[in-house]
């Protein structure tokens, strides 16, 4: 349980094994960047933590990976895994929040998800691999595959079996959508799995209140962490020409400020302003070029005024003293409308 609120199951731990909830840890933290939230103490404790807590963004979406499979196609499923970390050039625990295994698929999913073992490593390990043992302690997979349970902890990345209730992502996160579901199924993924899975990376968020504008700053941020992976993916997109398309607008997704700044180590942050005229307006912002399809980013398509709804400041369209954005007259150079 989270011992922060008491209320809530606990999904990311600290240095001191303390744990806590999404809500608290994003409550807690003192800088976040991608999905890496950073707190330098223990709010039970006052221990120092120097783990890093990794939250999905309110307004992003969830992307599910299902791993089912006996023992005998532990190498398939390796194949299946090596070939997508390839297409996506960058760790896969950056690519998912949930993980559904079964079978073999739990060695994979611990080894990679819990334990941030590479593929390599997991292959390293197919001679000696064995039907999974459950036990009280943990789980077996043979020889010295042995896992504790206190081991299982994935820093906020949901690790159900898929004979759990808690396969529905509705069960850690009620208002999420499911971004994509990546099922093996082969050695090899579908073609558009990992061009769907780079685009889901990227998600928005509105950084003002939606009362009576004309423009709506909008910020459109990366799940990615600054660093090495981020880079490659800023650096691809640039080579590729990716561009964002909203409400018949198109432009570069990576600018040159943009690239500078992840080059410099800082997290990705584009803004964008869409026009508005009702807050049922839907926000449907799309990516090209990334891959070989264009597709919508996280969570998109949003209707405008629950986008707004979870901006920072947390206020909605409907606040007392304002107005339809059809009823109000005058403008500004800042796009704000004055109410006449």
């Amino acid at each position: 349980i989270c011992l922060s609120c008491l209320i809530r199951e606990a999904s990311t731990w600290l240095s001191c094994n303390h744990g806590l909830c999404n809500q608290c840890a994003a409550l807690h933290c003192q800088e976040a960047e991608g999905q890496s939230l950073l707190l330098s103490t223990c709010v039970f404790c006052g221990a120092a933590n120097d783990i890093p807590l990794h939250v999905k963004p309110s307004r992003a979406g969830v992307r599910i990976l299902r791993l089912p499979g006996p023992v005998e196609e532990a190498r398939e499923m390796a194949n299946f895994l090596r070939s997508l970390r390839s297409a996506l050039r960058s760790p896969l625990h950056y690519h998912f929040e949930m993980v559904i295994a079964s079978g073999i698929g739990m060695f994979f999913a611990l080894m990679l998800f819990c334990k941030h073992a590479t593929v390599e490593d997991c292959i390293h390990h197919l001679p000696n691999l064995e039907c999974t043992k459950a036990s009280r302690w943990g789980l077996k997979f043979g020889g010295r595959l042995r896992f504790r349970h206190d081991e299982l902890r994935t820093n906020g990345r949901r690790y159900p079996l898929a004979s759990a209730k808690e396969c529905q992502p509705t069960y850690f996160w009620p208002k999420a959508r499911r971004d994509i579901v990546v099922e093996f199924d082969g050695d090899t993924p579908r073609r558009e799995s990992p061009d769907m899975l780079l685009i889901s990376l990227f998600y928005i968020e509105v950084e003002d209140s939606l009362c009576c504008q004309t423009y709506l700053p909008v910020l459109i941020r990366c799940r990615l962490p600054s660093g090495a992976s981020l880079v490659d993916l800023l650096m691809r997109a640039r080579q590729r020409n990716a561009q964002i398309h909203y409400s018949g607008q198109t432009s570069v997704l990576c600018p040159e400020d943009n690239w500078h700044d992840a080059t410099k180590g800082k997290p990705f942050l584009r803004r964008i302003y869409l026009p508005v005229s009702w807050p049922s307006d839907i926000v449907d912002i799309k990516i090209s070029g990334l891959g070989s399809a264009t597709a919508s980013l996280s969570n998109c398509p949003y209707q405008l005024e629950a986008l707004a709804d979870e901006s920072p400041r947390n206020q909605s369209y409907a606040c007392q003293g304002q107005v339809p954005f059809n009823q109000c007259s005058g403008s500004s150079k800042s796009g704000i409308v004055s109410i006449a």
